[in-house]
């Protein structure tokens, strides 16, 4: 719970560099959060502006903290959901493209994927192109969902801003599917 307000007050610390570039911040390579506190607070202040904070309240559901476990895997989670949404089970099976989406998912996540992909489509990308592709459409589906999950709306700081509004349609299991897969229940 701490953790969700430190992305909440603290944005600019977690942002993905996309954000910080949305705002028109162009930081030098050697630029670190903390250094400058009174640029971090605009920088924050600034994120907090243009994103808005939801409410948490004083207790998580289970899902939301369901949700909250998904913080350090979010990239492979809107990659994988981007792969659903491109629908080519090629994706999932060529070496080429397994060895690219195997940075961020396992065997396990990617058979799951295969499971649920319908595999309509052709490969568009090459596997240079995949994962930002897939990363950007995955983040587009999960900003669609944080619109009612404030947990997840909080998380997207540490995804790159969607570019555009997108509303594709995912399996309705598919973000269930991958939050068993890659945050496993705890005992």
């Amino acid at each position: 719970m701490l953790q969700l307000y430190r992305y909440s007050w603290q944005p600019a610390r977690y942002a993905h560099p996309a954000w910080l570039a949305a705002l028109g911040f162009r930081p030098r390579p050697d630029w670190r959060y903390g250094q400058r506190p009174p640029l971090d607070e605009g920088l924050n202040q600034a994120l907090r502006r243009r994103r808005g904070t939801p409410p948490l309240g004083q207790a998580l559901t289970p899902r939301a903290r369901r949700l909250a476990r998904l913080a350090p895997m979010m990239t492979a989670a809107a990659l994988g959901l981007g792969l659903l949404v491109l629908e080519c089970s090629d994706y999932l099976l060529l070496p080429a493209y397994r060895q690219v989406i195997g940075q961020w998912l396992s065997e396990e996540a990617v058979w799951q994927l295969f499971g649920l992909c319908g595999g309509k489509r052709g490969v568009v990308w090459a596997p240079d192109q995949l994962a930002e592709r897939a990363i950007s459409l995955g983040a587009a589906v999960l900003a669609r969902l944080a619109v009612n999950e404030p947990v997840l709306y909080i998380l997207m700081i540490l995804l790159p801003p969607p570019e555009r509004a997108l509303w594709p349609k995912v399996p309705g299991s598919a973000l269930i599917v991958l939050e068993q897969v890659l945050c496993p229940p705890e005992d």
